[in-house]
């Protein structure tokens, strides 16, 4: 697959990403969902043209775009009834009536990706103990059910908010308050809650949330969690109370640790090809940069780079087999997944999305683009 460096279309401004590895973009076909803090917008990839915009109900928080926060999540793709639907939520502020003070809430909204109009809204609770900010996403979709996080931007230590949502009748199944919800693998969401004074990882059941599994004291603030399909989870921080990066593989049906590391450049960074294969990166304290391969299946490593004269790039995206990729010296390379071995040394570019149809690159100022495929 190529892509067409002439055709690309810088996509709006708005949608740019703060932080690594945020990048508030879904994509189907050549129409992207672009989520800013005050709307859904949804762009023609081709043209760059903006077909619709769609806006919480209520105002949304006020935005803040600081340096390395993350400003909007990505909004989800999911079927719901035959019918393929957006989703995507903001914090709103709910205006005061009567005794009733103003308040924030959680706006969780379902664009009809045919018509490109609203389907339905429907507004969550939000404890309005804290003034932190807060950042709501859709974590993913099990079902007719969506796991909604909240809470403030990569901080796992601070209280935040979990809801289940029955998208078929638009109806809140569960709450955990005083929880975070970091990935759904299968029938479980996995996240990070208290018990008897410390922060485990935890599983709640998608149907019911009751609690399936604890495992892993948590000190870290920042955690990132990746579920490669329903068979296994990668999990990565750094322990606070001995400062080593971790990362650990997780089986999600049980909690059972299939594999640990911590030290110096043990933390990584994990992307699922959405078919078989987990890729993670990683940069030791020296600044080496290493990558490797994970079955999703079995947990066994695949392969690891730099070797056998291979340099370790820098993973951008990983999609159905495919490894995208760049490197310092020689530009953008794809690589096989299973193999770790080139496929494409002169791809055109190197996205952070991708589907069969278009891939979006970004700047090293965090604007986007998209760039159609060939071939």
């Amino acid at each position: 697959m190529q892509f067409n460096r002439a055709g690309a279309v810088p996509l709006p401004e708005a949608a740019s990403a703060v932080e690594e590895h945020t990048r508030p973009v879904a994509l189907q076909g050549t129409t992207a969902y672009l989520m800013t803090p005050e709307a859904l917008l949804i762009v023609d990839t081709r043209t760059g043209r903006r077909l619709a915009a769609i806006r919480p109900q209520h105002p949304p928080q006020p935005a803040f775009h600081g340096v390395g926060q993350m400003v909007a999540a990505a909004p989800v793709i999911t079927e719901v009834q035959g019918k393929t639907q957006a989703l995507a939520t903001f914090v709103v502020i709910v205006p005061g009536h009567g005794t009733t003070p103003e308040h924030r809430a959680v706006e969780l909204v379902a664009v009809d990706t045919t018509t490109r109009t609203l389907a339905w809204r429907m507004t969550l609770p939000l404890s309005d103990d804290s003034s932190a900010r807060q950042l709501s996403q859709v974590v993913g979709v099990q079902g007719t059910t969506a796991i909604v996080n909240v809470a403030p931007p990569a901080n796992v230590s601070t209280p935040g908010t979990v809801h289940a949502v029955d998208l078929s009748t638009r109806t809140l199944r569960w709450t955990h308050e005083n929880a975070h919800a970091l990935a759904l693998a299968g029938n479980q969401v996995v996240g990070v809650a208290p018990n008897r004074g410390r922060r485990q990882l935890t599983a709640w059941a998608v149907q019911d949330g009751r609690t399936r599994w604890r495992t892993m004291t948590i000190t870290s603030r920042e955690m990132q969690a990746q579920a490669a399909g329903s068979s296994l989870l990668a999990i990565s921080g750094i322990d606070y109370e001995t400062a080593d990066p971790f990362f650990a593989l997780v089986d999600p049906a049980t909690g059972a640790q299939l594999d640990r590391r911590t030290g110096d450049g043990a933390t990584a960074y994990c992307l699922f090809d959405q078919v078989e294969v987990l890729v993670c990166s990683r940069e030791t304290l020296t600044k080496t940069r290493q990558v490797f391969a994970i079955d999703a299946t079995t947990g066994k490593r695949l392969w690891q780079l730099p070797a056998h004269g291979q340099l370790a790039p820098r993973v951008t995206a990983v999609w159905h087999g495919a490894v995208y990729t760049t490197t310092d010296y020689n530009g953008s390379t794809v690589l096989d997944a299973r193999t770790g071995k080139d496929r494409n040394a002169r791809p055109g570019a190197s996205p952070v999305i991708v589907n069969g149809v278009v891939g979006i690159v970004e700047t090293q100022y965090g604007q986007l683009t998209a760039y159609p495929t060939s071939g």
